[in-house]
């Protein structure tokens, strides 16, 4: 429910099969994506990193419904992460050291 309005009025169907052809790659299956880039694709949907949050859970949550060991859920979520910085439409990205929150870096905070 958390990212699910941004499929409202969408092909869900293209759009899932869009991503699992799309990350099928990206974990290393066969270079078969033909899709849009990322950036065209999200740079007008507003999405926050509250949003790709949701979107890691609910892939760790898929995973692990699927019996996959924790180690293996952790590589998927750490290939992820530099996908971040495109679907947040940010030139440079966003190192862990710059995320401060209340003054504190992600280390900081650990």
């Amino acid at each position: 429910n958390r990212i699910k309005s941004f499929f409202q009025g969408k092909n869900y169907q293209a759009i899932k099969e869009g991503q699992r052809v799309y990350l099928t790659e990206l974990l290393g299956g066969p270079k078969i994506y033909k899709g849009k880039d990322l950036v065209d694709i999200h740079k007008t949907v507003g999405l926050s990193d509250y949003h790709f949050d949701c979107f890691l859970s609910n892939a760790e949550k898929a995973l692990s419904g699927l019996g996959l060991e924790d180690e293996t859920i952790d590589e998927v979520a750490v290939t992820l992460e530099p996908v971040r910085a495109a679907l947040m439409n940010r030139a440079q990205g966003l190192a862990a050291h710059a995320k401060v929150v209340d003054g504190q870096s992600v280390l900081d905070r650990i």
